[in-house]
């Protein structure tokens, strides 16, 4: 006769953690989102980091406004407006102003983003 054992696992959830909304959470998720999207942005150059802002349905939004050369070439000044939820899920991106950069005092980035989170 056989007998079995029966055991019971406990799985690690795989759910996101609940982010604070705090100005570096937002700017690494933003920092993230760079990673992965955007990829004619091949430079950028922080001009200025909003506040955080905690919207009606738990997401928090942060404003990124950055000097970024597009296809090493072409440079813009972006305004952007980015959102995500309170589990740190990206939900958009909103375009605030675009910029064409055409006086050649304003410095170009060089061939990588800019990651300094100022505060």
């Amino acid at each position: 006769m056989r007998v079995f054992k029966l055991t019971r696992t406990l799985q690690a959830t795989t759910e996101p953690a609940i982010i604070r909304g705090t100005k570096k959470e937002l700017q690494g998720l933003v920092e993230r989102f760079f990673t992965r999207n955007f990829r004619d942005v091949t430079a950028r150059k922080t001009i200025e980091w909003g506040e955080p802002k905690k919207l009606a349905n738990d997401a928090f939004s942060i404003r990124y406004k950055y000097l970024a050369t597009i296809w090493d070439k072409n440079r813009t000044i972006i305004d952007q407006v980015f959102t995500f939820t309170a589990k740190g899920q990206f939900v958009s991106v909103k375009d605030l102003s675009k910029t064409p950069v055409l006086d050649e005092s304003i410095k170009t980035p060089t061939s990588q983003p800019d990651h300094a989170h100022e505060e």
